[in-house]
């Protein structure tokens, strides 16, 4: 069984991008407007010798829509299959309400958590950035820029 990794947060937070960058390809759809990705994107990597899976899924919408239930329904089926969980959160908007709520579901739902600050594009701030999401409670915390 191969090892699933999924990449989750709020829209525009970096997911699809850090996907695409893994991947060294745009496979993801990338957009500055928010709630572009609906549907999960899998790809499979060989990381010597082992197959890993990442998914990248739709941002949690601040507001829903008509395509919030089906984008929460590939959303919650994707860190149900995972075994390591790549929580985005954004360090240049900062930490919102949204982010606490993703924490709490992810927190429940008791799987493996890296929480991987983005658009931490200045080393200087790295550290502020890193404390401002501390309140989320993760163990694992990095802090990159796609």
């Amino acid at each position: 069984m191969p090892f699933k990794v999924a990449l989750v947060g709020r829209t525009n937070v970096g997911k699809s991008s850090l996907f695409n960058r893994i991947f060294k390809r745009r496979t993801a759809i990338v957009s500055p407007r928010p709630g572009v990705t609906l549907d999960r994107i899998e790809e499979v990597l060989d990381l010597n010798g082992k197959r890993v899976i990442f998914a990248d899924t739709g941002g949690i919408p601040a507001e829903e829509d008509s395509f919030t239930p089906h984008m929460l329904k590939q959303w919650h089926k994707a860190i149900d299959e995972a075994q390591l969980v790549l929580f985005l959160v954004d360090a240049k908007e900062g930490l919102t309400p949204l982010d606490e709520e993703v924490a709490s579901i992810l927190r429940k739902k008791g799987k493996e958590v890296v929480l991987v600050v983005n658009k931490v594009d200045n080393p200087q701030k790295e550290e502020d950035a890193l404390l401002e999401f501390a309140p989320l409670g993760m163990d694992r915390v990095v802090a990159i820029s796609v």
